[in-house]
């Protein structure tokens, strides 16, 4: 039983990161290393999951959190910041939040 769930994780997330056009060798080497951006998309996807939110929904979804988030003159300067746990990086775990609402 868990080896379905985690497959169905699985084919979910690299759905995801197809349609985001990420490479996910990379995304997943840059997860591991602790870059922001890689770990704020990681979460959305995992809370995306969770809640039960349809893959094309949930591309949808991070498309428009990730310009959110990209396009404010504010977290253009948290996102290049290694540490996305710091309080500035807080405010952006928000958006996630707001994404399965």
């Amino acid at each position: 039983m868990e080896y379905l769930e985690y497959h169905h994780k699985h084919k979910f997330m690299l759905y995801v990161l197809k349609m985001l056009h990420l490479k996910t060798d990379i995304f997943m080497y840059n997860l591991a290393h602790q870059y922001p951006y890689e770990l704020l998309v990681y979460s959305w996807i995992n809370k995306l999951y969770e809640k039960g939110i349809p893959q094309e929904k949930a591309v949808q979804l991070i498309y428009k959190a990730r310009n959110i988030v990209l396009l404010n003159p504010k977290n253009r300067s948290v996102m290049r910041h290694k540490a996305l746990r710091e309080p500035q990086g807080i405010a952006l775990n928000k958006y996630a939040e707001a994404l399965c609402t």
